[in-house]
């Protein structure tokens, strides 16, 4: 489809849920009542048994409690390629982050490459793949799922990303199947777009909706994300350092975000009221870090840059240079922001209440060192962190803010 280009300012009003005060602009005020600041307690997790779900590749919370899906590994058949271990696909849920079922979803061979769960409202939302294409499998209260064939994808993809919102749910991948992570093959081409799929109600999907990005480069998947004012595909890159993101009120038609003065490919994104955040990735720069925390609210001309991302203080663990941060999840609470990722070695999660001011909450004293890149899910009840054990074990670990 033909692409027009969005004013810089224009995103922020598409973008969804999922920094030493240096910049000069002012930091926004926010309107959202903030509550007390989370605190986080360890929770051990039952019901999943520990050999499953020894990779957490994505999560998401809706009404009735949250959803994990990920992967586990199993000795391979005699086969002719070398191969030693086979992955399998894992889903688990539960009500309260505690008591965990695992899920049978019908037909599920591996899960969607970049974001697999999206939530909103009354339904739960797994992409992933079958051996006759892509699908996205829909509960409401996480025992009971329905599967949706996406059509005219290939046997075997799992496309990438799936978001979900008052507009409905989209999801996204690149323009043919990735090769490596669908087939088991080697493919170096670069990618010249991506295809879309919508759903008004999660049952019934059009699509593939097409968008022209040509020069795309492979090692990067896109993601998507959704708000109240429609959708957002972004994490993708190509030969510029210039942030790549298209915006969509209706899942089917797509505008080309203008970067302004954003540089590096996004990582995650959010927004609050009318304040819009970015993180983005400092290694897609052309050498350059610069800053990975934007920020936009309505009404202004571009994006501003968040310079006070803080890397914490010893004695604590994981003390790194900030360009070691990697925040791949930003999603909202209670008039926080909350931002989780990887901080060093291990896990991090950073709290702000502006966007301007990001603190990282102690890591050894909460023992996000024992993970390395901790998943956010969050509903009206509880925020949930999700990791495995970076130990080698591949046991799951639990905190929970109420």
């Amino acid at each position: 489809m033909r692409l027009t280009r969005l004013p810089a300012a224009a995103l922020a009003v598409v973008l969804t849920a999922t920094a030493c005060g240096g910049d000069d602009a002012t930091a926004p005020t926010p309107t959202t009542a903030i509550g007390p600041a989370p605190v986080w307690t360890a929770v051990a997790p039952t019901g999943i048994p520990p050999d499953r779900l020894t990779e957490v590749q994505g999560g998401a919370g809706w009404d009735k409690g949250f959803a994990l899906a990920g992967r586990h590994t199993v000795p391979a058949a005699p086969n002719d390629e070398g191969r030693v271990n086979d992955l399998v696909p894992d889903v688990a849920t539960s009500p309260d982050g505690a008591t965990w079922t695992t899920a049978a979803l019908d037909g599920l061979v591996k899960v969607a490459h970049q974001t697999p769960v999206a939530g909103h409202r009354d339904a739960v939302y797994v992409a992933g793949a079958t051996t006759g294409g892509a699908a996205v499998w829909r509960s409401e209260d996480g025992a009971s799922w329905t599967r949706t064939l996406l059509t005219r994808s290939r046997p075997g993809e799992a496309l990438s990303a799936v978001a979900a919102g008052p507009r409905g749910i989209v999801v996204a991948g690149f323009d043919r199947p990735m090769p490596v992570l669908d087939n088991d093959d080697i493919d170096n081409r670069d990618y010249d777009g991506l295809r879309v799929w919508h759903s008004a109600d999660g049952k019934a999907f059009t699509g593939p909706h097409t968008v022209d990005i040509p020069g795309l480069r492979s090692g990067y998947l896109p993601n998507a994300a959704a708000s109240a004012d429609g959708f957002t595909l972004f994490g993708v890159h190509a030969d510029s350092p210039d942030t790549i993101a298209f915006s969509s009120t209706n899942g089917t038609e797509w505008t080309a975000d203008d970067p302004g003065s954003r540089r590096g490919r996004a990582l995650t994104l959010t927004r609050r009221d009318d304040l819009s955040v970015m993180f983005t990735d400092p290694t897609t720069t052309d050498g350059d870090p610069g800053p990975t925390a934007w920020r936009h609210r309505t009404g202004e001309d571009d994006w501003t840059p968040s310079q006070d991302v803080t890397v914490g203080l010893l004695p604590d663990a994981n003390i790194e240079s900030p360009e070691k941060q990697r925040i791949r999840q930003l999603t909202t609470s209670r008039g926080w922001f909350v931002a989780t990722g990887t901080s060093g070695a291990g896990g991090g999660v950073w709290l702000s209440q502006d966007a301007a001011h990001w603190e990282r909450v102690p890591v050894k004293e909460n023992g996000f060192d024992t993970v390395s890149n901790l998943t956010v899910l969050t509903n009206d009840t509880a925020i949930i962190l999700a990791d495995h054990t970076s130990s080698g074990d591949g046991l799951l670990k639990i905190w929970k803010a109420t």
